[in-house]
């Protein structure tokens, strides 16, 4: 629901949304996570996904925008490129995040003309 669309519908859905604390630790359980939000080992803001206003899928999974630097699956190969699924960018761009963003990829090489020729589909970032 958009603020913009319906002001006093969006005001009372976050008068009846759970706090962070309840919402994570609703989360933690769920899904076996550690029962603190800012352990360094998530490499994931939740905080940042409950201010968005985000909810996980039945597997767990949270929206791709909120993973920090170092996350497992921030770069995955998607069809023969590697690609920031934070950004939704062919991976040379991890230069501009200073290295962190590859992980065990760091080795890849990727041809940045042919990726930015072929079409990447954003749809596995949320």
């Amino acid at each position: 629901m958009s603020m913009f669309s319906n002001p006093l519908a969006y005001l009372q859905s976050l008068a009846n949304r759970p706090s962070f604390e309840q919402w994570y630790a609703d989360y933690s359980n769920r899904f076996g996570q550690s029962p603190y939000p800012d352990d360094p080992r998530h490499q994931y803001d939740y905080r940042a996904a409950y201010e968005a206003g985000l909810n996980p899928d039945e597997e767990g999974h949270l929206s791709s925008l909120y993973k920090k630097a170092g996350h497992p699956t921030l770069v995955k190969y998607l069809d023969g490129i590697l690609v920031n699924t934070k950004t939704g960018l062919p991976a040379e761009y991890y230069e501009l995040l200073g290295n962190q963003s590859l992980g065990r990829h760091q080795s890849a090489q990727l041809d940045l003309e042919e990726a930015l020729n072929k079409r990447i589909n954003p749809s596995w970032l949320y």
